[in-house]
């Protein structure tokens, strides 16, 4: 959908077939006049979710589309799509078996045209899940999201955690946050100083969950963490603005 200055529908287009299931929740621009989205794609062919980019113009005409899938039973599920310092992108998700008794995180490398260069995955015997990631100066990538197989993860709570992988798809290390309740986190962004913030969620002992900031280092260190107490809620992006403040966005039951 294209809005005008006030707001008014100036077009709409739809994507997709009538069999396969989309769910985007991504829009790069890439020049004045063309723009990236994607996110998942439900193959009716193959039946299997995968990672959907569409190319399209600025009157959202359709220029080419890239599906990358797995050939076996497994599901690529890439809910954040960022672009890369070299024009390529890189999806980030979960990758699970179809009887969803497994799922460990998943990021895919793609090249400027969407097409599949590599992908990598980790986790434990429980599941993870990845958020969203970030490049850094070393050309590698932090992937934010959550864990049930390390730190206090476990069959019934959750952990942050941040992984490090290098440029090519090596997982370097990981880093877990939170306590035996329910954590998890969503969004990673840069800060000014070559830190990072956290966005996400803190369990606490009567079965809610916290609005939850916190600014690690290039390690994954901790330099502060900060919740905020208003009944039930969790952030899914924190940004530092110009001067050096923080925004952030997400949702609350209070």
């Amino acid at each position: 959908t294209q809005v005008g200055n006030n707001g008014d529908t100036l077009f709409q287009k739809r994507f997709g077939s009538t069999y396969d299931d989309h769910r985007f929740y991504n829009l790069i621009k890439t020049s004045d006049t063309s723009f990236v989205f994607g996110g998942n794609c439900y193959s009716d062919s193959s039946k299997r979710f995968g990672c959907k980019l569409y190319f399209v113009n600025s009157f959202g005409d359709s220029l080419t589309s890239q599906f990358i899938g797995d050939t076996n039973r497994y599901h690529y599920y890439t809910g954040f799509i960022t672009r890369l310092s070299d024009g390529g992108f890189l999806g980030t998700g979960q990758y699970t078996d179809s009887n969803s008794v497994d799922g460990d995180i998943l990021i895919i490398r793609m090249d400027s045209s969407g097409n599949f260069l590599w992908k990598n995955t980790f986790g434990g015997v429980k599941f993870e899940l990845g958020y969203s990631s970030i490049e850094t100066p070393d050309k590698g990538f932090l992937t934010l999201g959550w864990t049930r197989s390390f730190g206090f993860g476990s069959s019934t709570n959750r952990d942050m955690i941040l992984v490090k992988w290098d440029s090519v798809g090596n997982k370097l290390w990981h880093r877990t946050y939170g306590s035996i309740e329910f954590d998890g986190g969503t969004g990673i962004t840069a800060t000014s100083d070559g830190n990072y913030l956290l966005a996400g969620y803190q369990g606490v002992p009567v079965g809610e969950i916290r609005c939850w900031i916190m600014k690690v280092d290039a390690a994954g260190n901790t330099l502060w963490s900060q919740t905020y107490d208003n009944g039930y809620g969790e952030l899914w992006w924190a940004r530092e603005r110009f001067d050096g403040s923080i925004v952030a966005v997400g949702s609350t039951d209070d």
